[in-house]
């Protein structure tokens, strides 16, 4: 941010069960001059945040709200309801390349996978998380081969 001339005003930890404390801190974020903001929680409390801040109408032209890889990755997994709420949010997320044979294989087969056991589900296509579980594994199901090829090279 800094290389783009953009500071940080103001930080703003909330507690993971906020409620009450969660419009206070909205209508101090409302009052300061503070129009930009990025959202980096957890999904059930995002939700609560866009909601309240829906009701104070800070979702609206004069603000920009960014949410980050909590948020933007689950967003497929969210309610009607809530996705209404978050009209208008920038989302960022992480990339991971969507070729290549052995990314294509995985999605077919989680996609087929997911879509019999969440038949409601409208996607299927899997999330990062589950990309970066599956290359995680695929990473150890490489490195064990090569550490048995290595064992065995040296008996």
């Amino acid at each position: 941010m800094r290389e783009v001339g953009a500071e940080i005003s103001q930080l703003l930890a909330l507690p993971p069960f906020a409620s009450s404390s969660l419009s206070l801190e909205l209508q101090r974020l409302e009052e300061g001059q503070c129009r930009v903001l990025v959202v980096h929680l957890s999904l059930s409390l995002a939700e609560r945040l866009f909601e309240m801040a829906k009701r104070m109408k800070m979702m609206e032209k004069e603000y920009v709200w960014i949410t980050t890889d909590p948020i933007t990755n689950l967003a497929h997994a969210m309610n009607a309801s809530t996705i209404s709420t978050m009209q208008g949010i920038l989302g960022v997320e992480g990339n991971f390349p969507k070729t290549g044979g052995r990314f294509q294989d995985f999605n077919l087969r989680f996609s087929k996978q997911f879509r019999s056991e969440h038949p409601e589900q409208h996607n299927h296509e899997p999330g990062i998380f589950a990309v970066q579980a599956y290359d995680a594994a695929w990473t150890m199901a490489l490195a064990m081969r090569r550490s048995k090829k290595r064992q065995t090279f040296v008996r």
